[in-house]
């Protein structure tokens, strides 16, 4: 869960991207990755989009990441979205 509700804090995201993506064994350059973060309070989530410029598998310098939305919902899951 992101501490502190605040979908904005670019060193929150960080720390709780790196807390559940671990070591990624087959990063690549310019991968694209869709993640969620629900909040503290488990009321939202937030939709990130984010570019693994150097394929390193973490958000670092030279990255890109943008919050796409915040969903009102404690958690997503594919059956969530329509892609018809």
């Amino acid at each position: 869960d992101l501490a502190g509700d605040d979908f904005g804090d670019v060193s929150a995201v960080i720390a709780a991207f790196a807390a559940a993506n671990g070591t990624p064994a087959n990063a690549a350059a310019n991968d694209e990755i869709l993640f969620t973060l629900s909040n503290n309070s488990a009321n939202a989530t937030g939709l990130y989009y984010f570019k693994d410029v150097d394929g390193d598998g973490g958000i670092s310098v030279g990255d890109k990441i943008a919050l796409l939305a915040i969903i009102g919902a404690a958690n997503v899951a594919a059956a969530d979205f329509n892609f018809a």
